[in-house]
């Protein structure tokens, strides 16, 4: 992905990666295991009573209210 958002301005896709990090306040991305740990836990009678809710998997790259 960050080479196809790279090349047609001839940026590395290190360089996209690295400025993308840049702006996530954890300094890094997600893993696959954290968004997959959300999922079973929504799957999960622990939250049988959730009717509705977003749950931003991000790093506090989306500023929440």
């Amino acid at each position: 992905m960050a080479a196809a958002i790279g090349r047609p301005s001839g940026v590395e896709a290190a360089t996209v990666r690295e400025q993308a990090v840049a702006g996530i306040p954890s300094g890094r991305f997600s893993t696959p295991k954290e968004v997959a740990t959300l999922v079973v836990l929504l799957a999960s009678p622990c939250t049988a009573n959730v009717t509705g809710a977003n749950y931003v998997i991000g790093g506090g790259l989306v500023k929440t209210a």
